[in-house]
C-alpha cells in the first residue's frame, strides 16, 4: 500500500529519532558491550524526551498547515453560501419589481426598454447562486477539478463582482429616473404597486453592493494567498482546499 506523504514523513522521524524505550534485552546487549550501568541507563531515560522531540517535530509539520487549510476554505465557504443567499434576496425583489413594472409603465407612459434592472437583478443573481453551487458541489465530490483552480474562482468572482457593481448601479439610477426623486410615500394612494417598486429599490441595491463588497474582499484575499504562497506547486491551478496538502 502507497502511503500517503504524511505518514511516510512521520515514519521516518520516528525512525530516526528512537522513539521507543530500550526493551530489556537490550540494556542487557548494552552492558555486555562494556559500557556501564549508568551510561546505558541513561540512554534508556533520553527515549522519552526523543519521542517527544519527534511528536513535536511531527505536529508542526501536519497539524499547524491543515488549520490554515481549513481557514481559507471555511472563509470561501462561508463567502460563496452568503453570497447565494443575498442572490436569492436579489432575485426575489427584481423577480415582483419586474412583474409589478409591467403593470405601470404603460399607465404612466413609460417605455418598458428603458428600465431593465430588475432583468440584470434576476440575471446575475441566477448566475452567482448557479454557478457557486456548482462550485461547491464539486470541490465537495471530487479532489481536483478545474472549478476549484485559484485562476478560475479569481477570473469568475471578478466577473461577478463587476456585474453586481452595474445591478447596484443600475438600479440606484434607473429608480432615480422613474419617481424623479419623489417619496415612494406619494404613491401610496395614487398607484400602490408603483409604491412597491419605489420601496424596493432601496434594498435592491444595497443588497448588490454588499454582494459586490463581499466578492472583492474574496477576490483580494485569493490574490494575496497565490503571491504569498510557499509551495512548490503553482498557486494558480491549487484549489484553496488543497493548497496545503
Amino acid at each position: 500500500m502507497r502511503l500517503p506523504p504524511t505518514f511516510k514523513f512521520f515514519r521516518r522521524i520516528l525512525g530516526s529519532r528512537q522513539c521507543t524505550r530500550p526493551s530489556p534485552d537490550a540494556t542487557v546487549s548494552c552492558l555486555v558491550t562494556g559500557r556501564s550501568a549508568s551510561r546505558c541507563a541513561q540512554e534508556a531515560a533520553r527515549a522519552p524526551i526523543k519521542s517527544r522531540e519527534a511528536w513535536t517535530a511531527f505536529h508542526s509539520y501536519t497539524l499547524q498547515p491543515s488549520r490554515t487549510m481549513n481557514a481559507l476554505w471555511l472563509y470561501r465557504v462561508f463567502t460563496f453560501v452568503l453570497a447565494c443567499i443575498l442572490s436569492i434576496v436579489v432575485v426575489a425583489l427584481c423577480a415582483g419589481t419586474s412583474s409589478n413594472l409591467d403593470e405601470i409603465l404603460p399607465l404612466i407612459r413609460r417605455d418598458q426598454d428603458n428600465f431593465p434592472y430588475a432583468h440584470l437583478g434576476i440575471a446575475v443573481g441566477v448566475m452567482t447562486l448557479v454557478s457557486y453551487s456548482v462550485m461547491m458541489g464539486l470541490d465537495l465530490l471530487f479532489e481536483r477539478v478545474f472549478t476549484s483552480f485559484m485562476v478560475v474562482e479569481m477570473v469568475w468572482t471578478s466577473i461577478l463582482w463587476v456585474l453586481w457593481i452595474a445591478v447596484g448601479g443600475t438600479t440606484f439610477s434607473e429608480g432615480n429616473t422613474l419617481f424623479e426623486g419623489k417619496p415612494c410615500s406619494m404613491f401610496d394612494v395614487v398607484l400602490p404597486k408603483a409604491k412597491d417598486v419605489c420601496d424596493d429599490i432601496q434594498p435592491i441595491g444595497s443588497v448588490a453592493f454588499v454582494t459586490f463588497a463581499l466578492l472583492f474582499v474574496y477576490t483580494g484575499v485569493l490574490l494575496f494567498v497565490a503571491f504569498t504562497s510557499s509551495n512548490s506547486t503553482p498557486p494558480w491551478t491549487t484549489s484553496v482546499k488543497n493548497r496545503s496538502k
